[in-house]
């Protein structure tokens, strides 16, 4: 993989890591994803 390839793919895995730490900011334990229809 060449330079820009590598930043793409970083910038994707960053932006995925902040979207999964803010969809399960609430979470606290598994029951929690039962709570509503967004977490099951």
């Amino acid at each position: 993989m060449d330079k820009a390839n590598n930043q793409e793919l970083l910038k994707f895995v960053l932006n995925s890591i902040a979207m999964i730490k803010k969809r399960f900011v609430g979470i606290a334990s598994s029951d929690d994803f039962m709570h509503s229809e967004e977490g099951m």
